[in-house]
């Protein structure tokens, strides 16, 4: 598909409607060779979409109220908090 788009004074392009259908955010890119690609692009990677779905945004609520509660406790080291995961493992 191909078409010619005029960059207004402030720098806007408007992409034809069969281009933009479903999309929201794009990132821009200038190739090395002066080509310039538009790609499509969730708010959100795909990679850490499970952080953001509402399952996990629940678990991280309840993380924040034993926080804030100060049921939590910290470790010097990862050996230290293995050490204690063993302790507790042990009847």
């Amino acid at each position: 598909m191909s078409n010619f788009r005029t960059i207004d004074r402030r720098g806007a392009v408007v992409l034809p409607p069969l281009v933009r259908a479903g999309i929201k955010h794009v990132e821009i890119v200038k190739r090395p060779d002066g080509v310039i690609e538009l790609r499509p692009k969730l708010l959100i990677d795909q990679d850490q979409g499970w952080f953001w779905t509402d399952e996990w945004q629940a678990k991280e609520r309840e993380v924040d109220v034993e926080v804030a509660a100060g049921r939590v406790e910290s470790f010097k080291s990862g050996e230290a908090f293995l050490a204690a995961l063993d302790a507790r493992a042990k009847p």
